[in-house]
């Protein structure tokens, strides 16, 4: 690994000196073929990419080299997804902050090199609405779409158009001209940028959750995800496009609650379980689920009064809400632990 790392810097120290056939005879020494390039070579030929990068402008020399630049670029393209796995997993090991930090599962705020990006920064509360629109959107838009999303009484073409150019020149003067592309017609949040962003680790967490093999790993996976949920999404924001993310997170968040508190009643950590449904019964006081999950702990701790108060209160909500007595179920579990 030493002597890949001493050769690349070596073809790089030559190339800064013009001696550009002795640097393609360091980089051939190390790549042995087109599929033959030792990761180690990769990840140094990208440190040292700024002084290799007049081979790339030599066609003949950059030839011989294609694969170790194409495999360096991939690299580089696929930085910030493994710096962002990095930062979730890492307890000990540190990890470059990221440019970028978004969160939405609460109040919309983002910091740019760890400064909190204020009212003044975006100058109108419809610039960082813009902002959200597009990560929201996780695909290309047209300035249509984002029109018709989130401005759709604008209706004079010369007027949408002014709007649209001037919330695009605020919004990059906020968070950084590069973090929304344009590419044929469409704009698109950027990805590739380094950042972090609560609804991916969120989503990210809890598909680790799902996979993990082991009761333990799951509870981790899950209390990770459910503490990034710092409220419900977007929540100082009230235009139509946020409405059905917002519900499709809050009902993602409650299964993936009544998942950590079932884990937590199994492992006999009947505080963690109760903590877990009051969560869940915070979001939605109507799940019986959670009601049903708070009456058997309660039960296994030998506490009537609490099971008796847990689904009385089941019931009350249950009425107010859908003028409903609670289910066949509940009712059952109920006499069953009371009787």
């Amino acid at each position: 690994m030493e002597g890949i790392w001493s050769r690349v810097w070596l073809a790089a120290a030559y190339c800064r000196d013009g001696q550009l056939a002795l640097a393609v005879e360091e980089l051939n020494a190390v790549t042995h073929g087109q599929n033959q390039i030792n990761h180690s070579a990769i990840v140094v030929a990208r440190q040292a990419g700024d002084w290799l990068e007049v081979l790339r402008d030599d066609h003949e020399m950059r030839a011989s080299l294609r694969g170790l630049f194409e495999k360096s670029d991939r690299f580089d393209d696929q930085l910030p997804g493994i710096r962002r796995q990095l930062r979730r997993m890492a307890r000990t090991i540190e990890v470059p902050s990221p440019r970028l930090v978004i969160r939405a599962l609460g109040p919309g705020q983002v910091w740019v090199n760890d400064k909190l990006v204020t009212n003044s920064d975006w100058q109108t509360q419809s610039v960082r609405e813009l902002f959200f629109y597009f990560l929201s959107a996780r695909k290309p838009v047209t300035r249509e779409q984002v029109g018709g999303a989130l401005w759709p009484n604008t209706d004079e073409p010369a007027k949408f158009k002014m709007r649209f150019k001037n919330e695009m020149y605020r919004l990059r003067s906020a968070v950084g001209q590069d973090a929304i592309v344009f590419q044929h017609e469409y704009y698109q949040f950027n990805a590739s940028l380094e950042h972090e962003y609560d609804i991916e680790a969120f989503e990210s967490f809890l598909a680790k959750a799902e996979s993990a093999s082991s009761a333990v790993e799951q509870i981790n996976f899950y209390q990770k995800a459910i503490d990034l949920a710092q409220g419900q999404y977007l929540e100082d924001l009230n235009g139509d496009w946020v409405l059905p993310e917002r519900e499709r997170l809050r009902q993602i968040f409650l299964t993936a609650s009544l998942a950590l508190a079932e884990l937590y009643y199994k492992e006999g950590q009947s505080l963690r379980t109760i903590e877990t449904c009051n969560r869940i019964l915070a979001q939605d006081r109507t799940s019986e689920p959670a009601y049903r999950l708070l009456m058997r702990v309660y039960y296994r701790q030998s506490d009537k009064p609490s099971v008796i108060h847990a689904y009385r209160t089941c019931e009350q909500n249950m009425q107010d809400v859908f003028g409903l007595p609670p289910s066949e179920e509940t009712q059952q579990l109920y006499r069953n632990l009371t009787t």
